[in-house]
């Protein structure tokens, strides 16, 4: 896939994502190159919050969770975030677009949500939100 013109323009930037589905890690990771950036994928929460720890999660530009996986769910995980990293932007996404799932990653305070399937240019509108919240 080659770069979208027009949009992440910094390949600096590491996003993590977890997912617990293959191909959408697959495709996902490539959609965040392709927007300019670096791309870290995992299948489990467990992975991605052993390496944030590693790495004191001063890598990582933004985290992108899938809301509903077998070994932990993404508000577990938003919240591990808020406590752990609190200004580094968290990205729910979700392939169940039901009140109850909204309603509890709103609760917890989730800000931005990804509806899969999502196209590089969503993906590419929420990252940039995202990393633009924390550029004071």
């Amino acid at each position: 896939m080659a770069q979208v013109e027009g949009i992440g323009t910094d390949k600096r930037r590491l996003i993590l994502l977890c997912d617990d589905e293959l191909i959408l890690r697959k495709v996902a990771r490539k959609m965040i190159i392709a927007c300019g950036y670096d791309a870290e994928v995992f299948d489990t929460g467990r992975d991605l919050i052993d390496y944030v720890e590693k790495k004191q999660g001063k890598e990582a530009s933004a985290v992108i969770i899938d809301l509903q996986m077998p070994d932990m769910d993404g508000v577990a995980l938003f919240r591990y975030f808020r406590r752990t990293f609190p200004l580094l932007p968290v990205i729910i996404s979700t392939g169940h677009v039901d009140e109850e799932s909204i309603s509890s990653a709103k609760a917890v305070g989730v800000f931005y949500l990804l509806y899969k399937p999502y196209s590089i240019l969503e993906l590419s509108r929420v990252l940039n939100l995202a990393l633009a919240s924390t550029e004071h």
